[in-house]
């Protein structure tokens, strides 16, 4: 197998949850890369965003990436924009296995509106305007987001059907 699995797609799609339990499973650590970023700027990412901009947070996001992808025995959960910057998606897909978990319009509107307290950046959104942000979002992501290695569009996948899917990429490569 090909190691790190490095899981990406839009904020709410399930990457930390999917990860921790796929971790678990694979008895391999978690990383969730955006808690990493805070662990090291001892700040949260809004603050970051809000006192440093979006290009100090996107260049210091590709080199704590490219820390992470150098520990290979490990499930990685990548914040939502992550691949879409200074050709993360190359490197996510050159060091690991990258998992797409894909997600309708619809869901993720759902899925954010359920726990909008918990995501500053939607907190303060109406919901016309979290549909807006996420179409928007999508038609600049799915390009990169669809570079992955597998695509998963099951709402909850099993995580044995998961490890079925990936060894059998494994096998076709």
């Amino acid at each position: 197998m090909k190691l790190p699995i490095i899981l990406i797609g839009f904020m709410a799609s399930g990457k930390s949850s999917l990860g921790k339990k796929l971790a678990r499973k694979l008895n391999l650590r978690f990383t969730d890369l955006d808690t990493e970023i805070e662990k090291r700027e001892g700040i949260s990412i809004t603050e970051i965003f809000k006192n440093k901009g979006e290009a100090y947070f996107r260049a210091l996001e590709t080199e704590i990436l490219q820390e992470v992808l150098q520990n290979k025995d490990h499930v990685i959960a990548l914040g939502g924009g992550a691949v879409c910057h200074s050709n993360n998606i190359d490197l996510v897909n050159g060091f690991g296995l990258s998992i797409y978990l894909k997600k309708s319009n619809a869901q993720l509107l759902g899925r954010l509106r359920q726990n909008k307290e918990e995501r500053p950046l939607v907190a303060d959104l109406n919901d016309v305007e979290l549909k807006s942000l996420i179409q928007e979002k999508m038609n600049e992501r799915a390009v990169f987001y669809e570079q992955a290695h597998l695509i998963i569009e099951e709402d909850k996948p099993k995580i044995s059907d998961l490890l079925e899917r990936i060894q059998q990429l494994e096998v076709e490569k």
